[in-house]
C-alpha cells in the first residue's frame, strides 16, 4: 500500500481531514492521532533498527494522556465506547508480530501496524493506500529513504489568526512567539512542497469550511480516486461547523489584538511573499539548520522556536521592510505582562494602575493566556488601591472586570477557579480600603 499522510504543525483541526479520508473505500485510515512518539521524544523521526517486533508495536501503540486522564494522542483517541469494547489490543499485537518479518523500513512498520489493526477487527480487504495523522511529517520525511517512492502529503493549513485562536482554546501560549513558530514551519513546508509538487496538496481550513465537499473532491482528484459517498466511520471526529464557527469568533479577536504587528501581518500575507523569500541567498542553509535543530531537540513548545528560527524571522522582517504599528491590546498583553507555556500559571508584569477608558480598547478573547493576564492586571490594581485608596475606582465597575465575568464558564477548564477566588478576595480588600473615602 501507498501512504497518504496528513501534515499538521499542531492543533490545526487535522482530525477533520482524517475523517474525510476514512470515507474513501480505497484508503485504510488509522483512527486516532498516531505515531507521534519515538522512545522518549515526540514529533521526531522514528528509527527501529535493532528493535524486536513487540517493542516496535508497544511504541507505535503508545497513548498519550492529559493530567485528567483523557487520551490526546493514540489509536483510541476518538473511539466510541462501543468501538473501544471491540478493540482487541492483544490480537492487534499478534497480527503485527506476524507481519513484522516483512518490514525493512519505518514506513513498513507504519503500514504493518495499520494493516494489523484492520485484521484484528476482521477486515481483510485489499486497500490502495493506508494513512494516519499525527505530526508535521514533512520535518521527518527526509529521514525515510522510501518516503517519496510510496507517500503523498496532505497538508491541513490554518491561517495565522485561525491557528492562534485554535491554540488558545487548548492551552496557554505566548502568541508573539507562537506566530514565529507558524512562520518558520510554514516556510519549511512550503520549500518541501516546491521540491516535491507531485507529492503534496494543501487543504486550507477556510476553504474546507466554505466548500467541504468541493475540497473532498479536490483531494479525490489528487489521489486519483472517486469522490467518496459513505459516512465517517467510528473512531474519527466528523467536521463540526459549530466548533469552527466558535474558533472563527476568537480569530476575530486575535486579529484585533495583533493587527499592526509586523510578523502577524507577514503571516497574514504569507502566500504573497513566501516564494520570493525562499529564493533569497542564505535562506536554504538557515532552513536546513532549523530542521536539524528541531529534529535533535526534544521540546514541544509552540511558543519557543529557538535562535535559528529567530534569525530566520528577523531576516524575513528586514526583507519585507515590515514595521509595527501601535495597538493598545498588544501593548497590554505583551509589553505590560509576560506569560508563556513554560510558566503558564504565573503571568508577570509591572502594570498596577487602572487604565481608565483604555480598558475599552483592550480586546478580551476567550483564550486562557489573555484571561490569566487580565486577572493578573486586576490583582495588581487591587493591591495598588489597597495602598492608595484615596484615588481609586471600584474594580467591579471596570470594563475588564465585567468582561472577565463573561468568561467564568471556562475557568474550570482552564484551571483558573482558585485564581479567580484569590482575585475576588483582593478586590474585597481594595473595596474595604476605599470605604473611608466614600
Amino acid at each position: 500500500m501507498k501512504l497518504v499522510s496528513i501534515n499538521t504543525i499542531g492543533l490545526t483541526g487535522a482530525e477533520m481531514l482524517a475523517a474525510d479520508l476514512a470515507r474513501f473505500p480505497e484508503i485504510l485510515m488509522l483512527p486516532g492521532q498516531n505515531f507521534i512518539g519515538f522512545g522518549t521524544r515526540t514529533y521526531r523521526p522514528h528509527d527501529y533498527s535493532g528493535w524486536d517486533a513487540d517493542a516496535v508495536f508497544a511504541n507505535l501503540a503508545k497513548s498519550h494522556t492529559t493530567r485528567a486522564g483523557r487520551v490526546w494522542a493514540g489509536l483510541t483517541k476518538s473511539m466510541s465506547p462501543a468501538m473501544l469494547d471491540r478493540y482487541d489490543a492483544n490480537r492487534h499485537r499478534a497480527e503485527f508480530v506476524a507481519l513484522a518479518p516483512t518490514a525493512t523500513t519505518t514506513l513498513d512498520h507504519f503500514e504493518n501496524f495499520t494493516s494489523a489493526f484492520a485484521h484484528a477487527g476482521g477486515d481483510d480487504r485489499v486497500y490502495e493506500r493506508f494513512g494516519f495523522f499525527g505530526f508535521n511529517i514533512v520535518f521527518s520525511a527526509d529521514h525515510y529513504p522510501d518516503f517519496l517512492d510510496r507517500s503523498v502529503v496532505l497538508d491541513f493549513v490554518n491561517p495565522i489568526d485561525f491557528w492562534l485562536a485554535n491554540l488558545g482554546q487548548r492551552a496557554v501560549w505566548n502568541n508573539l512567539q507562537a506566530m514565529r513558530f507558524w512562520l518558520v514551519n510554514m516556510l519549511v513546508v512550503r520549500r518541501w512542497a516546491a521540491r516535491h509538487p507531485q507529492h503534496y496538496l494543501a487543504v486550507n481550513v477556510r476553504d474546507f469550511v466554505a466548500d467541504h465537499e468541493g475540497q473532498v473532491a479536490k483531494v479525490a482528484d489528487f489521489l486519483g480516486m472517486p469522490v467518496p459517498t459513505g459516512q465517517v466511520p467510528d473512531g474519527f471526529l466528523s467536521y463540526s461547523p459549530a466548533v469552527v464557527q466558535a474558533t472563527e469568533r476568537i480569530a476575530d479577536d486575535v486579529r484585533a489584538i495583533y493587527s499592526g504587528w509586523a510578523e502577524f501581518e507577514l503571516a497574514s500575507t504569507f502566500d504573497d511573499w513566501a516564494d520570493e523569500f525562499l529564493s533569497l541567498a542564505g535562506v536554504d542553509p538557515l532552513l536546513d539548520r532549523f530542521e536539524k535543530f528541531w529534529n535533535t531537540t526534544s521540546h514541544t513548545n509552540l511558543d519557543w522556536v529557538g535562535p535559528v528560527a529567530d534569525e530566520i524571522v528577523e531576516k524575513l522582517v528586514i526583507f519585507s521592510g515590515a514595521t509595527n504599528a501601535a495597538n493598545t491590546s498588544r501593548w497590554f498583553y505583551h509589553d505590560c505582562f509576560q506569560l508563556n507555556s513554560d510558566d503558564w500559571k504565573n503571568p508577570r508584569g509591572t502594570l498596577e494602575h487602572y487604565l481608565g477608558f483604555l480598558e475599552d480598547e483592550i480586546v478580551l478573547p476567550s483564550m486562557a493566556a489573555h484571561v490569566r493576564i487580565v486577572i493578573c492586571y486586576l490583582e495588581r490594581v487591587a493591591d495598588n488601591i489597597t495602598k492608595r485608596a484615596y484615588s481609586a475606582l471600584p474594580i467591579r465597575q471596570t470594563s475588564l472586570y465585567r468582561r472577565l465575568l463573561e468568561q467564568r464558564g471556562n475557568f474550570a477548564r482552564w484551571d483558573m477557579t482558585d485564581k479567580f477566588t484569590e482575585l475576588e478576595d483582593r478586590i474585597d480588600d481594595a473595596d474595604a480600603a476605599m470605604e473611608k473615602f466614600f
